[in-house]
């Protein structure tokens, strides 16, 4: 989430490709019905204060997440984008029992090679196996390709069509 700001403070970062080029940079949880924002974290550098329960040697990604979901409970779908999916983040969620939906940079570790890159010249829904049942990879690839990443305890309950 960024915020526009021109005004001065110390944590305004600067980005010459977006439209508001100085800005405050946060990380926010949204109800995707109603849009109202249900936590707010604003990134203050090194001096950004995480959940103090979450392990400090854990990612970035996991430490945001930690932080926002923080008294929420179990249960919740979360739809993020492709800067915080990674495979020790969706392995942190499965262990709370909450659903995540998130694109695959494809220079991140620990994903399968063939999700993150589908056979050139296929077009239509590539479904590589995994040994984690509770993880499915889904590929789509039209003009370029585009790959998510899904997570779900109820995968074996799906017919899936090759």
């Amino acid at each position: 989430m960024i915020i526009g700001f021109k005004g001065r403070w110390s944590y305004k970062q600067f980005n010459s490709t977006k439209l508001k080029k100085y800005h405050i940079k946060s990380f926010g949880l949204v109800d995707s019905t109603t849009g109202y924002v249900l936590n707010l974290l604003t990134y203050y550098g090194s001096d950004t204060s995480y959940n103090p329960d979450c392990d400090p040697d854990s990612g970035i990604a996991i430490k945001i997440f930690d932080t926002l979901l923080n008294g929420l409970g179990t249960g919740h779908y979360i739809f993020a984008d492709r800067w915080y999916t990674t495979r020790a983040l969706v392995d942190h969620l499965v262990a709370k029992n909450i659903y995540y939906t998130g694109i695959i940079q494809t220079n991140r570790k620990n994903f399968q090679a063939r999700a993150k890159n589908p056979e050139a010249g296929t077009h239509g829904i590539n479904i590589p196996k995994t040994t984690d049942e509770k993880i499915m990879c889904v590929s789509f690839k039209d003009k370029k390709a585009k790959n998510l990443s899904l997570w779900s305890q109820h995968v074996q309950q799906w017919n899936l069509c090759s």
